[in-house]
């Protein structure tokens, strides 16, 4: 399936009978000249909602509902993806929106995909030559299990980290900061490191050894900065009853969150 739609716009698309393992954002940005690339400005002037109906069901289930960038910072935290996403290509930009499964469409189900972007998500961009290709890619695996993406906020002058997150947790990003790399920011940080618990599992450990393991998963590329804080990151051994805790060394910014990533089948 692929599908054309313009900035601004909040069109539905709409999947049918197909083995989904993910979404293709093909998006062409370009200035008033018609050929050169916009910068992006803010990816969070972009949101995506993929929604998922079963049976005919009028109640979605959610791969994702959030602003774009929360939603990379959350799926390619740990390696090189957020940097790959925002590239500049010949006409703008490609970014890949994994399952990490596959979403098997049968009669009664359908996925629904509104990606509303506004323009001043890029810089002097022209809506003229611009518009954005929405695309499925078919899964190399059969499985209804997939990766979903959540974020939870922090209220207001927040100081510490104290928060329940559930079963089936594979990833937690910490996201102190949009503005910087995490070394480079001035913004709170768990400068006395966490204590994540979890059924049978324990993770209690210091700053630095969270900065050790996510230097470690850059390690084929040593001179790309931690963007975000990975807190944990195993799509092997999802945990249960998962709790985190943190003293934070300030109050956080109003645009901090935990993005997760949970198995879930849909």
């Amino acid at each position: 399936m692929k599908e054309t739609i313009q900035f601004n716009s909040n069109k539905v698309v709409t999947i049918l009978k197909e083995m989904v393992g993910g979404v293709i954002l093909d998006i062409t940005a370009l200035e008033v000249d018609g050929t050169t690339v916009a910068d992006i400005a803010d990816l969070n002037k972009a949101s995506l909602e993929i929604a998922v109906f079963r049976n005919g069901s009028s109640q979605p289930e959610y791969f994702c509902n959030d602003y774009l960038d929360y939603i990379l910072r959350g799926i390619t935290s740990a390696w090189m993806g957020y940097t790959i996403a925002t590239t500049k290509r010949s006409k703008g930009y490609l970014i890949a929106i994994p399952f990490n499964g596959s979403l098997k469409l049968n009669e009664g189900d359908r996925i629904e995909v509104i990606f509303k972007v506004q323009t001043d998500a890029f810089t002097d961009l022209s809506t003229a030559d611009s518009s954005i290709d929405i695309e499925t890619f078919p899964a190399t695996m059969t499985s209804p299990v997939i990766s979903v993406i959540e974020s939870h906020t922090f209220i207001t002058g927040s100081t510490d980290i104290d928060k329940s997150l559930g079963n089936n947790i594979e990833k937690i990003v910490y996201v102190g900061d949009l503005t910087a790399d995490y070394e480079a920011s001035t913004k709170a940080k768990p400068t006395n490191g966490i204590i994540l618990t979890a059924s049978g599992f324990e993770k209690r450990v210091s700053e630095n050894t969270l900065l050790t393991e996510n230097l470690s998963s850059l390690q084929a590329n040593p001179e790309t900065a931690i963007k975000n804080l990975v807190l944990y990151n195993d799509y092997l051994n999802p945990k249960t009853n998962v709790r985190l805790t943190s003293k934070l060394d300030k109050a956080v910014d109003t645009d901090a969150r935990l993005m997760i990533v949970r198995k879930r089948i849909l």
